[in-house]
C-alpha cells in the first residue's frame, strides 16, 4: 500500500480517516494524496467559477496535508470540481492508487437520503480496496 487516496470534506469523519491513512502510510512507507471535490452547483448559480471552486477545494485538502506533514507523512493536495463519488473513483483509477481511506459519513442524514452515500458509491465502484473509517 504505497499510494493512498484520502477524500476529505472537512467533517470529523474525514479527519479520522486521514489519521488512519497516516498510520498505514507510516507502516508501509507510503504516500497520501488528499482529495477534496467541490460540487459545481454554485457555478450554476453564478457565485463562483470552476477555477475558483477548484482552488477552494485544493485549499481544503491542503489543511489536511499540513496535519499529515506534521506527522511526518509524505502527502499532497488535489482539488477538483464535480460529483464527489464520481471524481473519487476517477482519481483513484487514473492515479492507480492501492487504497482509498475515507470516512463512513460526511453529509447530513437528509442529504444522504436524497442523493445516496458517497462512501457507498465509492465502495461499490472503486478500482481498488476501500477502507471505511467509522468514528
Amino acid at each position: 500500500m504505497k499510494k493512498i487516496l484520502v477524500p476529505v470534506d472537512g467533517s470529523e469523519y474525514a479527519d479520522q480517516a486521514a489519521l488512519k491513512a497516516a498510520e498505514l502510510a507510516k507502516g508501509f512507507d507510503g504516500e497520501i494524496t488528499v482529495l477534496n471535490v467541490a460540487q459545481p452547483f454554485t457555478m450554476l448559480l453564478g457565485f463562483k467559477t470552476a477555477d475558483e471552486l477548484r482552488a477552494d477545494a485544493e485549499n481544503t485538502a491542503k489543511k489536511t496535508v499540513d496535519k499529515l506533514k506534521a506527522e511526518g507523512v509524505k502527502s499532497d493536495a488535489v482539488g477538483v470540481v464535480g460529483d464527489p463519488a464520481d471524481e473519487i473513483i476517477k482519481v483513484a483509477g487514473e492515479g492507480k492508487y492501492d487504497l482509498i481511506v475515507m470516512g463512513s459519513k460526511g453529509l447530513t442524514e437528509s442529504q444522504r437520503f436524497l442523493v445516496g452515500s458517497v462512501t457507498q458509491k465509492v465502495v461499490e465502484h472503486a478500482p481498488c480496496s476501500v477502507l471505511v473509517v467509522k468514528v
